[in-house]
């Protein structure tokens, strides 16, 4: 299955459970937090446009559900190597990095507030947009929350920093070209790119 189906298929199989918001962390926190979710293999220039749009601390959230992690190709990078590569890029408006095993909204949310933070708003790809939207409008206001989903627009196909997507970056490390790597990321440094490597 490729990583779109994956992603596509763990959601649906969420949004076909029964919904019971006393599953989930009903009370809302008072440190305010954007919220940018992904895959994140590795954290790119691209992934720092988000947080560009941010206009709270930032959360990054590592999905690392059981398809997911299956799939070494596209996810060879282990979670303490990717909060490694990303709390070292230099940007400073990330205040956590963690993972979390569900993509859907409401788990999000929740496991949000279990660690301190109230996520006010959240971005998302144009490919993943109506989806959050979609769960945004049916579930956050069962879990008393007033997060917003904002749109994302990226170019794959682009050579600016809006096209720069994981594939390419691992793609380079494959080919072992360092300076094409530190192009698309952030704050690479010769151990990190090392151990990114080690995983190829």
């Amino acid at each position: 299955m490729n990583t779109f189906k994956e992603y596509y298929y763990n959601l649906l199989q969420e949004a076909q459970k029964p919904f019971n918001a006393n599953d989930f962390n009903l009370v809302p926190q008072n440190k305010k937090v954007s919220l940018v979710i992904g895959r994140f293999q590795p954290f790119t220039k691209g992934h720092l446009q988000l947080l560009k749009n941010a206009k709270h601390p930032v959360i990054v959230a590592i999905v690392k559900g059981k398809q997911t992690s299956k799939n070494k190709e596209n996810n060879p990078f282990p979670f303490d190597l990717q909060k490694e590569v990303i709390m070292s890029s230099g940007v400073n408006n990330i205040i956590d990095v963690y993972s979390i095993e569900s993509a859907s909204l409401p788990y999000m949310i929740s496991i949000s507030r279990d660690n301190g933070y109230e996520p006010v708003e959240m971005f998302a790809g144009t490919d993943r947009y109506k989806m959050y939207k979609y769960q945004q409008e049916k579930y956050a206001p069962q879990i008393n929350s007033k997060i917003k989903i904002k749109e994302i627009h990226r170019d794959q196909s682009s050579d600016d920093v809006t096209g720069i997507a994981a594939t390419k970056v691992r793609d380079a490390l494959r080919n072992d070209d360092f300076d094409q790597v530190s192009r698309m990321m952030i704050g690479l440094k010769p151990n990190i790119y090392a151990k990114l490597r080690s995983y190829l």
